[in-house]
């Protein structure tokens, strides 16, 4: 995906995202794909290359973090057990 077609994906996604249109034009895999694209820009312009993924996560995505299988599980609650 070019860098034009990410800024508008964002740019409308986030306008929907804040009410101010209720049209949802794009998909989780096409906003995912604008996401990568905007990640790689700002890491280029950043020149510090990858950011790496931050361990603290809301519990109900589990223990998937870069494969970190030891942060504690979440409960049904949503806790850490």
């Amino acid at each position: 995906m070019d860098n034009h077609e990410a800024l508008k994906i964002l740019t409308e996604h986030n306008q929907w995202r804040r009410g101010e249109t209720d049209v949802r034009e794009y998909g989780v895999e096409k906003l995912g794909e604008a996401i990568d694209t905007a990640i790689s820009v700002l890491s280029r312009a950043d020149g510090e290359g990858s950011i790496k993924p931050t361990p603290s996560i809301p519990s109900h995505y589990g223990n998937s973090v870069a494969g970190d299988s030891s942060l504690p599980a979440p409960t049904q609650d949503g806790t850490a057990e």
